[in-house]
């Protein structure tokens, strides 16, 4: 009877152990009592730094920085050549460093054309400039309303696009240095820049016609935006 009592008490075990096994509650509750990993935390992702902005008008840079563009009228100061010559219409673009500093400086490229009048037999014939200039400039303000001066020196090479010239003591090529001087108006907010400027060109070197000097004037506005 022993060995009865052994078989059914076997058999019974097996069966128990099945029914558990195909149970997927009982093994969900087993699983769900099992320890379980620790999980690192993830570390919180920064937000992207944002530029530094400056002053009322979110200026990015410190002492300012703009760049401009924008053009006017001029011409020559010497009697001839204003005489065969046209007015200037004039072109420029320029970078000021330290525009919210009483010192900034400037360089700029500067254009113009202008008719003849006398120095050619064409009458379509016009004399164009082009060059570079660097200056220093004082404001006397550095809010948004500038009044400043200006100097500095230049390079400027003219010439005149008509093939045959009237006199052989004209010139159709001239390389010049300027120091040009000046004052204007700044008006400087949220970025955008209006600029008035008075100027005058003293010129030395090259002439297109002899001994008459090639020194300018010129009264230009421009816009910009300002970093």
């Amino acid at each position: 009877m022993k060995w009865m009592t052994r078989i059914l008490g076997g058999t019974v075990a097996l069966f128990g152990a099945v029914a558990l096994a195909e149970d997927p509650q009982t093994s969900q509750q087993e699983a769900d009592c099992a320890p379980q990993a620790a999980v690192a935390p993830q570390a919180a992702e920064e937000p992207a730094p944002t530029p530094v902005r400056h002053g009322d008008d979110n200026r990015i840079t410190r002492v300012g920085v703009d760049l401009e563009t924008g053009g006017g009228v001029g011409g020559f100061l010497n009697s001839t050549m204003a005489a065969a010559t046209g007015e200037q219409g004039q072109w420029t673009v320029r970078g000021v460093v330290g525009t919210r500093r009483h010192f900034p400086g400037e360089i700029a490229y500067v254009g113009s054309t202008q008719s003849v009048q006398g120095l050619t037999v064409d009458p379509t014939s016009h004399i164009i400039g082009g060059g570079l200039e660097t200056n220093a400039r004082f404001n006397l303000l550095t809010g948004a309303l500038q009044p400043y001066a200006v100097a500095g020196v230049g390079w400027n090479h003219y010439s005149v696009t008509g093939t045959t010239l009237a006199t052989s003591a004209a010139e159709t090529n001239a390389d010049i240095m300027t120091f040009p001087v000046g004052a204007g108006l700044a008006y400087r907010v949220r970025g955008l820049v209006l600029d008035a400027r008075l100027g005058f060109h003293p010129a030395f070197g090259g002439n297109l016609i002899p001994d008459q000097n090639m020194s300018t004037w010129d009264l230009n506005g421009k816009i910009g935006f300002e970093f």
